[in-house]
């Protein structure tokens, strides 16, 4: 049957064809064809399980955007072009490519449906974390994962079958070396930020702000390759290890005395600022009054922030972390949390806004937070299932925080509020006054300005209201 197979292809597992003119450059065709072509097949099977449970149009916006389907399909063709090089036979140079990247893809499939997390290069550290993790799911197979599964087992027997064409020595060499040239073009592509950004744009069917689902409308092979721009710390100018560790050793780590160790809650206010202290004319006093009689009573500085109009969690991780620059949160990291539950204390705290935001819910954990509620499972059910502003978060928070002192251990509570996002209205006053009395604006302006001044003066009200009790 074999021999039979052969002659009907006019393949022999040969260097030489023993083939001429036509018939050899047909044997080279079909060859070359069907290799290249399992490439796009193995794209095609990383691609299927690559938006996990999202909408099936996401999936089907690889194809129509085709810039994306090629950067997911050229680090599989080098790969699989590579090994059949190196290893001279075309059903291993497949099945190993189909090995290393749809066993990716399928991994990121699970971990989307665990955590919502998408698969990245950083995780690669992380296996065994993640095998521990997985046994506390309830792992069901899909019926992409079996179509991966049976595509796999086809295609390698098709080519082990029917694509027999070996290169020359010198060949395989010269092959081996132009594939390992394009390595560094293709991996300065992946890498590019404005290729990602831009150029490989597909946010139809996604929401924008969540950072898994921009991650999954690139596909998976592609986003993976990119997010190694986040795997590693780069040391900044002039950094002398010797220097950092000499300075550490001034500092002594020590513990919290028992008689010490206060409760603590922190309420991270969104886009909140005082603008008296900036000399804007015109503001109603009531705005800021109550807040600043919490200043007077209180120890207070001012906080100068490094983002403006959009990042708010770039300022939430670094006061959790104290660190002045952020890096990919995805183990875990030195925090003041962990710190805090060293020494006993409970680390808790909420956000009314959605747990997929920012990557809340996958993050939080990486640094050091026991507990914390979003709006899925906590302030959605108290606002008809909207996002809860500062009325009902902030009393909420001293809530979540006194049910956490039952069980008697410290607790540190760190929440984030929500209110003072933007957009603002601009034909309409969503907290029903003007406060602020300006000449020369346009009416739209006087508007975003006015329900800004609105929301500052409801949120001091509620931290009053809070600090009362």
């Amino acid at each position: 049957m074999r021999k039979h197979l052969d002659r009907i292809f006019l393949f022999r597992k040969t260097t030489d064809t023993g083939c001429s003119g036509g018939r050899h450059f047909l044997f080279w065709f079909w060859n070359w064809f069907f290799l290249v072509m399992s490439a796009f097949g193995i794209t095609l099977l990383t691609l299927i399980t690559a938006y996990g449970n999202y909408d099936l149009k996401i999936f089907l916006g690889y194809f129509t955007h085709p810039v994306i389907f090629l950067l997911n399909l050229l680090p599989i063709l080098l790969f699989e072009l590579l090994l059949y090089f190196i290893t001279g036979r075309a059903w291993i140079s497949f099945l190993t490519t189909s090995a290393v990247f749809v066993t990716a893809s399928v991994g990121n499939y699970f971990k989307l449906l665990f955590r919502d997390d998408p698969f990245m290069f950083t995780d690669i550290t992380a296996i065994s974390t993640a095998m521990g993790v997985a046994g506390n799911y309830d792992i069901s197979i899909d019926i992409r994962v079996f179509v991966d599964i049976v595509c796999i087992i086809f295609g390698t027997l098709f080519l082990f079958l029917f694509v027999r064409g070996r290169l020359k020595p010198s060949g395989r060499i010269a092959g081996t070396v132009l594939i390992l040239a394009c390595f560094y073009p293709v991996g300065k592509l992946m890498l590019n930020d404005s290729v990602y950004t831009n150029t490989a744009a597909n946010s139809e069917y996604i929401n924008i702000w969540s950072s898994t689902q921009t991650y999954i409308s690139k596909g998976f092979v592609y986003p993976f390759f990119h997010s190694a721009n986040n795997a590693f710390d780069i040391k900044p100018d002039s950094y002398d290890k010797n220097e950092v560790e000499a300075l550490l050793a001034q500092y002594e780590n020590s513990d919290i005395s028992e008689d010490r160790k206060v409760n603590i809650i922190s309420i991270q206010l969104e886009a909140f600022s005082d603008f008296t202290k900036m000399g804007v004319e015109g503001i109603s006093p009531d705005v800021y009054e109550l807040y600043h009689q919490i200043e007077d009573e209180s120890y207070h500085g001012t906080l100068v922030t490094n983002i403006f109009a959009g990042g708010t969690v770039d300022t939430e991780r670094c006061f959790i972390t104290g660190f002045s620059e952020l890096r990919d949160f995805r183990r875990s990291t030195n925090s003041y949390m962990w710190y805090l539950q060293d020494q006993g204390y409970f680390t808790t705290g909420s956000h009314s806004c959605y747990c997929w935001f920012y990557n809340r819910l996958n993050i939080n954990e990486w640094l050091g937070i026991s507990s914390y509620h979003y709006q899925e499972d906590y302030y959605g059910a108290l606002c008809n299932d909207g996002i809860a502003y500062d009325d009902i978060m902030i009393p909420e928070s001293l809530s979540i925080y006194y049910n956490d002192i039952l069980d008697s251990s410290p607790v540190f509570s760190f929440n984030v509020t929500y209110q003072g996002h933007g957009p603002y209205g601009t034909n309409w006053l969503q907290f029903g006054d003007g406060y602020w009395d300006a000449e020369n604006c346009t009416d739209e302006t006087w508007y975003i300005f006015n329900n800004y001044l609105g929301s500052v003066k409801n949120t001091s009200e509620n931290l009053w209201d809070m600090l009362s009790e």
